[in-house]
């Protein structure tokens, strides 16, 4: 069985009608070029590399795109060595392939396709028949990645936008790094920043940060709790300005200028106590700060009933109830492994972690994989509670698998 990953290369060509191949291309230009050669734009659109996933074989790899010649694109991934010149028509988002095209000994291309969305999300549906098994067996993949860094194009520079963290109530630092300043030197630099995508120099939320390649750092200011923001770094040259990846992130509560996500005290704070909760008082900083991830371990106890709870408050005692049982004296349990961070450490309940997860894992900060975490709460005598943080969804687990461990502790 032959797949076609992401790891292969195509030759997307346009306009080719005058070699027979196809017919003439056609684009339309959107609404706010109307009136202008936006061909440039149309092809600089699709360049730079992209990451994401393949979903035919569930690896996440990278494609990279870039401009061969003005009616040519080539998208080299990470995987294969084999290419593969496919010829296909661009618009203004999109791109179509020519159908019963042969990829490989025995494998033909039935349908194809890739599209940019608005949020420079880039996907390619494939739909492809390999005869070289019998009997003969169809598949269809996609990769569906978002841009990391665009490349430069007739002289335009090359900058990536830097990760954006929260600094006091009000701002946020980023920045961008100048990777190539294209046809001439960078005379002006910056970063803009939007509540909606695609930001550009026209925003009057903007920095400029002098000039020349290189790495710079930029505040976002006048940033309102809880608002989604989207921050490209930019950079301008005689040729043009050209624009870094575009980052999401959403303005984190700070209190007395310690901010969610920030590191402090051995690990991340994760959550501030609220009217109600014990511990709180009102306007000093008081809450909850997260480890880094911890070896895996089971939850132990298994088919010995310990009387845990869910909800928030009841971790550190979890844990103690854990530790305390004699069925956990045989083996290394994931509350043994928090509380080796130190006294004051334990592994956070159901419910404790599900605010971890709504502060840091949901908005991509404070070190939080992709993968299942064990909670202190026990569902039953042999099952445990985990959360998944790709999901967002508490999961019930086994008790004797191992899973991912942080630990938690007040401040």
């Amino acid at each position: 069985m032959k797949y076609l990953k992401t790891g292969q290369v195509f030759m997307i060509a346009c306009c080719l009608a005058a070699m027979g191949m196809m017919q003439s291309c056609t684009k339309e230009c959107p609404t706010d070029k109307e009136g202008e050669n936006c061909e440039l734009d149309i092809m600089d659109k699709f360049t730079g590399t992209w990451s994401g996933q393949n979903d035919c074989n569930g690896t996440t790899g990278q494609l990279s795109i870039s401009r061969t010649s003005s009616t040519t694109l080539t998208i080299t991934g990470l995987f294969d060595n084999q290419v593969y010149p496919l010829s296909g028509t661009i618009n203004y988002s999109s791109v179509e392939f020519e159908p019963g095209q042969t990829l490989a000994d025995g494998v033909t291309l039935q349908s194809a396709s890739g599209h940019i969305s608005a949020n420079n999300e880039f996907r390619i549906y494939f739909s492809y028949q390999d005869q070289s098994v019998t009997p003969a067996q169809s598949f269809d993949c996609r990769f569906s990645g978002t841009l990391l860094t665009p490349n430069s194009s007739e002289g335009l520079p090359q900058i990536v936008t830097l990760s954006v963290f929260t600094e006091s109530d009000t701002t946020a630092r980023s920045g961008g790094n100048i990777i190539s300043q294209g046809a001439s030197v960078i005379t002006k630099r910056g970063i803009c920043w939007e509540t909606s995508p695609s930001p550009t120099v026209n925003s009057p939320n903007k920095t400029e940060d002098g000039n020349g390649p290189g790495t710079f750092v930029s505040y976002l200011f006048g940033l309102e709790e809880g608002t989604i923001y989207y921050v490209r770094a930019y950079a301008v040259n005689s040729v043009g300005t050209a624009y870094g990846n575009e980052e999401i992130f959403t303005k984190a509560e700070c209190i007395d200028d310690l901010c969610i996500g920030e590191s402090y005290l051995g690990g991340t704070i994760a959550y501030f106590f609220q009217p109600g909760d014990a511990g709180y008082v009102a306007n000093e900083a008081h809450g909850l700060i997260v480890s880094g991830d911890l070896q895996n371990a089971p939850w132990g106890c298994n088919a010995v009933s310990v009387g845990t709870a869910l909800g928030y408050g009841t971790g550190e005692s979890n844990t103690d109830a854990i530790i305390n049982n004699s069925c956990s004296e045989s083996e290394t349990t994931a509350a043994d492994v928090a509380r080796s961070q130190g006294p004051e450490w334990y592994m956070p309940s159901r419910d404790e972690f599900q605010l971890v997860y709504q502060n840091l894992g949901a908005n991509g900060i404070g070190g939080i994989s992709s993968d299942r975490y064990w909670t202190s709460s026990e569902d039953s005598s042999i099952n445990a509670w985990t959360f998944d943080n790709q999901t967002g969804q508490s999961v019930i687990l086994s008790k004797y698998n191992e899973a991912r461990v942080k630990a938690v502790k007040e401040f």
